[in-house]
């Protein structure tokens, strides 16, 4: 049957009332389309067959035509969708639930790992529904070898020049590694989601989602368990270094002492040195996540004084700042500090004040820990202050006074180990679980799964703490049993 149309010809039918081929006349190819209708859904479903000879267009079409209706018959979407545009509309779809935005854990991991693997026409899925286990286990292959590829083929960027230049990031450093098994487990969770989330929707069918595992082994100390703790000693090094550096803020560059206090280079590093001092001694009496921290605002740390006149410092974090719970929640929590007002004090009188002085205010809204803005007064009171990430700084400091490492172990360490040395020295000093578990955000399973290093003599004094009475009583009954 042929049809004059001004967008399409050759029209040809090849099951009467649910399937035609034709050429289009919009577009220079030459195959031929189809067109298919799945009473009762309503419009068409229309593909290339890419296929120039009429008899097979036909041929393919029927046989996609034939798997269409039976995806049809088992509720499943006959819409044909890649893994990536799928991968997307889930994305969008988890921010638009409420208290579960994934922009920057999740979205970031689409964009760096699974958007350029499944881009790439060897390892496209163009059909979601055919996706198979060997697709999964070559993405694994990819990214437990992604560094030591990129030191290859590194990523072209622009410099400040406009020149184009290789981004080799932390490729050198990262080559003979592989990724550690927590990271890795991450992308698991995400690819679970998602399938599972696919099922639902009614991309695939759940005898074709794959199996999906954690391709690196869980090896205490090599793959799992990685981050360091500081000592006491290392504590106070590190503190007692950094009020140094606050005292006597002396820039060197290269072969240059410069000690004026007036110059702009002077007065960069002084307040480099105070950030840094306030944000090192804020998570080590609080035991805040380093990416709770970078966000705070002064409106947020707050002083309290209870019925017996006892005063605590508090940080209320807000929910849009605190980690995501497993259950794929947020919620915001109040954290105290273990110091009472000397950390209320050091960051709303000592480095509030210092922030004045440097900046030309610091009000309630904010940021604690903000970027350095190279503008003079008073350009630099009216400019948009953003969030700095500390953790650089605090990785840099530690590798000036060689404690980066851990000296048995050689477990790097970074600003969240100062976390773990928070948490570390409340269990020793006979806080109980449950209430550090709630003020750290943590969970008791997994406080217990990351702390094994504490040994019972590190509590020993809570352990064998008792009233007299009730100590007196229970060894009384436990003599009578005895005997």
């Amino acid at each position: 049957m042929d049809k004059v149309s001004k967008s399409y010809t050759d029209v040809r039918t090849v099951i009467e009332g649910r399937l035609i081929i034709y050429l289009r006349l919009d577009t220079p190819s030459n195959n031929y389309y189809a067109r298919a209708s799945f009473p009762p859904q309503k419009g068409y479903k229309v593909f290339s067959t890419k296929c120039r000879d009429p008899d097979e267009a036909a041929r393919v079409a029927k046989n996609s035509f034939y798997e269409l209706a039976g995806r049809q018959s088992l509720n499943i979407s006959t819409k044909t969708s890649s893994i990536i545009s799928i991968m997307a509309e889930w994305l969008d779809y988890m921010d638009r639930l409420k208290h579960r935005t994934h922009e920057v854990k999740y979205r970031t991991i689409f964009e760096r790992f699974f958007k350029p693997y499944f881009s790439r026409e060897a390892r496209q899925v163009p059909d979601l529904h055919r996706i198979l286990q060997s697709d999964v286990d070559g993405y694994w292959e990819f990214r437990t070898n992604y560094w030591h590829e990129r030191t290859k083929q590194p990523e072209y960027i622009k410099s400040k020049y406009g020149h184009d230049r290789p981004r080799y990031m932390n490729s050198f450093r990262m080559a003979n590694k592989t990724p550690s098994y927590t990271t890795v487990q991450i992308e698991v969770q995400f690819l679970r989601s998602f399938f599972k989330w696919c099922v639902g929707r009614g991309h695939l069918m759940t005898s074709n989602v794959p199996d999906v595992r954690n391709p690196i082994q869980r090896i205490e100390g090599e793959t799992y368990k990685l981050r360091g703790v500081f000592q006491m000693d290392e504590y106070r090094e590190l503190r007692d270094h950094l009020i140094e550096k606050c005292r006597n803020p002396v820039v060197t560059r290269k072969h240059r002492v410069t000690k004026e206090p007036t110059t702009v280079a002077t007065m960069s590093h002084a307040f480099r040195c105070e950030r840094l001092y306030a944000y090192f001694m804020l998570i080590a009496s609080t035991g805040l996540r380093p990416q709770e921290a970078r966000q705070l605002k002064f409106k947020h740390v707050k002083l309290y004084r209870d019925q017996n006149d006892a005063v605590f410092s508090v940080v209320d974090l807000p929910s849009k700042l605190a980690k995501q719970n497993p259950d794929g929640t947020k919620e915001g929590r109040r954290v105290f500090s273990f110091d009472n007002q000397l950390c209320y004090n050091r960051i709303q009188k000592r480095w509030r004040s210092k922030l004045r002085e440097f900046m030309g205010r610091a009000d309630d809204e904010d940021y604690i820990f903000p970027e350095w803005v190279k503008m003079n007064f008073p350009e630099r009171e009216k400019a948009e202050w953003k969030p700095q990430n500390m953790s650089v700084s605090f990785r840099s400091l530690l590798k000036e006074k060689k404690l980066h490492r851990e000296k048995d172990t050689g477990r790097p360490r970074s600003a969240y180990s100062l976390r773990k040395f928070y948490i570390t020295q409340r269990i020793r000093h006979n806080t109980p679980l449950p209430a550090l578990a709630v003020n750290t955000g943590h969970d008791i399973q997994t406080m217990w799964r990351w702390y094994t290093h504490l040994k019972t003599d590190d509590m020993r004094v809570y352990l064998t703490q008792r009233d007299d009475q009730v100590m007196k009583q229970e060894l009384t009954e436990i003599g009578e049993t005895d005997g």
